[in-house]
Parts: C-alpha cells; sequence; structure tokens
C-alpha cells in the first residue's frame, strides 16, 4: 500500500482533568464523562500519544517518519519504546513548529510526489478499525487516485478521522452541510467505499491523508513566519486559492480520543482498556450487569457506562474489537445466551455512528442548510 506515516507532534506534560485553554464547555462535557466511571477515566497525553501510535503498527506502512519532542524529560522512554515497535522507522526526537521546519521534514521523506502520507500532528487519532478497514482502506486510495484524475481538483485529500461528521456534510439534507467555516460541499459521485466530493474552500484539516507534493506545497509555500503546528495556521486554509475534492470513506478508521462532544450522548468517546499496556485486557460481552476491571461490550445495551452504571463501555459487536487491542486481551468471557449473530443493521449503535441526526427531517435539514448559504452569501456581499 502506497501510504507513509508522518506523526509530528508534542507531548505536552499537563496534568488529566485540568482545564488549560479551549472550549470551556467542550472540557466541562468531557470532565462530565472521564469522571463517570473507571473506564472512560482521564488519560495522560504521554499515554494516549503511545495508545495512538501503538494502534497504528497494525497497518502496512510504506515507510514511517515520528517526529516527537516531550515537555517531560521522563517521557522520552517514549523513543526507545517506538525504536522498538517500529524498527524500520525514522524516529526524531523534536517536533516541526513551523511551516519552514514542516517543508524540511517533508523533503526529509524523498518520496514520489503522488505518494500518499498520513498526515498527523495531532496525538489523539488511534486506528480503531480491522484487518477488513484495512483493506478498504487500500481501496479508498484507488478511489482518491481516480478522483485526481477525473476531476482535475488542484488537490484531494482522503480524512481519516471525524467519520461520523464527515458522513453528515456533504448535502443540503444533511445536518452538518455548512457547519463549519462556511463549507457547503457538493457530492460529485460515490464508488463502493467512498463518497467523493467538492469543496467550495480549501478545508486542509490536520487530519487528512494528503499527496506528497500537496504537503510540500502547503508548508513550502506558507509566508506564516510564526508557530505553525497543523496545515489550519497557514493562510491557505479556509481559501480559495486551489480547488479541493475530498474522497469520505464509507467507513471509520480512526477517532478523536476525546469524541465529538456535540454527538457523546450516541457516539462515545474513547478510553484505554485497562491492562493495555500490560497486554492483560479483560473483555466481558453481551451480559446486562456489568463487572469491574473489565471492558463491558453489550450492543443491546440502552445506554453507556457514562450515562448509567448499568450501561455498557462499548455497544459493539465482538469483531469490530480493534485490532490493535486483539493480541493485548488476556480474557474474554462470553454470554452463552448472547446471540452469536447480530447484524450491525438492527444495532442503534451503528446507526448513530453513520447518522445520530436521522430522526431529523430532511425539509428541516434543507431549510437549516439554506438559511446557513444565504447568511454566508450574505456576509460575502457585506464585506464587498
Amino acid at each position: 500500500m502506497n501510504l507513509h506515516l508522518f506523526f509530528d507532534v508534542f507531548i505536552e506534560d499537563a496534568q488529566p482533568g485540568v482545564y488549560l485553554r479551549g472550549d470551556r464547555r467542550r472540557f466541562d462535557k468531557d470532565y462530565q464523562i472521564r469522571t463517570a466511571t473507571p473506564a472512560y477515566k482521564f488519560q495522560s497525553k504521554f499515554d494516549i500519544t503511545r495508545y495512538s501510535l501503538i494502534s497504528y503498527q497494525e497497518i502496512p506502512w510504506a515507510s514511517i517518519t515520528i517526529r516527537i519532542e516531550c515537555q517531560n524529560k521522563n517521557h522520552e522512554s517514549i523513543y526507545e519504546e517506538l525504536r522498538g515497535i517500529f524498527p524500520d522507522a525514522n524516529v526524531v526526537e523534536h517536533r516541526s513548529d513551523t511551516a519552514k521546519k514542516y517543508y524540511q521534514a517533508l523533503l526529509d521523506l524523498d518520496l514520489k510526489d503522488n505518494s500518499w502520507v498520513f498526515f498527523s500532528p495531532n496525538n489523539d487519532h488511534p486506528f480503531m478499525g480491522n484487518k477488513g478497514d484495512i483493506a478498504k482502506l487500500a481501496e479508498v486510495l484507488k478511489d482518491a487516485d481516480e478522483a485526481a484524475e477525473r476531476t482535475g481538483a488542484d488537490l484531494v485529500s482522503i480524512p481519516f478521522s471525524h467519520f461520523t461528521e464527515c458522513m453528515n456534510f456533504f448535502k443540503p439534507t444533511q445536518h452538518e452541510w455548512g457547519a463549519y467555516g462556511d463549507v457547503f460541499p457538493k457530492l460529485l459521485y460515490e464508488t463502493n467505499y467512498s463518497y467523493v466530493i467538492s469543496l467550495n474552500k480549501l478545508l486542509i484539516d490536520s487530519l487528512h491523508i494528503y499527496r506528497y507534493a500537496d504537503l510540500k506545497w502547503i508548508f513550502g509555500n506558507s509566508k506564516n513566519t510564526g508557530r505553525v503546528i497543523r496545515p489550519e495556521d497557514t493562510e491557505f486554509y479556509l481559501t480559495k486559492i486551489r480547488s479541493h475534492v475530498m474522497v469520505v470513506p464509507k467507513f471509520e478508521f480512526c477517532r478523536h480520543y476525546d469524541g465529538y462532544m456535540h454527538i457523546a450522548d450516541k457516539v462515545p468517546p474513547l478510553f484505554i482498556p485497562e491492562g493495555f499496556f500490560d497486554a492483560n485486557i479483560r473483555i466481558r460481552y453481551g451480559y446486562e450487569n456489568t463487572k469491574s476491571g473489565y471492558v463491558n461490550i453489550n450492543p443491546r445495551a440502552i445506554c453507556f457506562s457514562y450515562q448509567s452504571p448499568k450501561g455498557a463501555d462499548l455497544k459493539i459487536v465482538l469483531d469490530d474489537i480493534p485490532e490493535f487491542w486483539r493480541h493485548r486481551i488476556s480474557e474474554i468471557d462470553i454470554n452463552p445466551e448472547f446471540p452469536k449473530a447480530l447484524s450491525r443493521l438492527g444495532i442503534d449503535y451503528y446507526k448513530d455512528l453513520v447518522n445520530p441526526w436521522r430522526k431529523s427531517s430532511a425539509v428541516k435539514n434543507i431549510f437549516r442548510s439554506y438559511r446557513k448559504l444565504l447568511k454566508s452569501k450574505t456576509k460575502q456581499l457585506v464585506k464587498k
């Protein structure tokens, strides 16, 4: 698979569960979830980074570049740990924080311009899929190659995270159309594995797979001489300087560790299972009652464990346990009376994962969408 990992982060030595900056309401929601149950407890940025990178071990990368800078010197043990996990990786003991540094780091990769790069300046988007999802990603890369030829777009990218939002923002009948940055996508066509959409602005988020040439263009042409830690910090973000086509996978590949707070009642954030780093994960599957020290999984559960003590930690079927958990599981206790074959189509969690707003009427969505578009157009006219 022609996919290269480029992971470039700073590990902040921040105390878990303490508000520092950013959206206070988002933090308060996360705090409510993280303190409601031991399963979802706060974790250090150090362990979240390790968790994410260990998840990437399952993917057959063409090359691996990991650039990490640690605020706490005690966390520098991660360098040797990663060299053990990824023996062929280029592990660099500092990170990029300017466009110039990013550009030089990218030049050092020395790839073909059409190579695909899994570009991650974030430490918290672990791969939550299985081997079948890796095979599907290979098909999505083919879709992206074809989209570049068919559309002639200046830039083509693939979002590898924020699946639920991506699945609900490319048509006016969908809840999230126009919800962010006055971006109003248009569905061009779909394949068995992807939706191919055009964007009216460059939505170069830091959770995409990009062509190597496009990453060099973004950072090599930026005039921002200040702090740049992701593409959003360049002057090109949300502009119309280039045409942008996005190839949206029809399956979830990665998920933001802290989840998406506006839909957390239906699509949960992530957690590090107890015993993960010691290869001692214990799982109970299909039981209505929960047990301490186990990851309690029940696809038929009414709620999650952070919503009720009787809730399940996860509502997935057994086959959807993340691939990178599997060789770290020491025990699986399966309820013998629980159905062995459950269709995902009949499970509310999977419906919510694809569209948590599905009960909202299309008419209401269209009205909301075009109101956003009208507001955006009016704002543009006022600026002129």
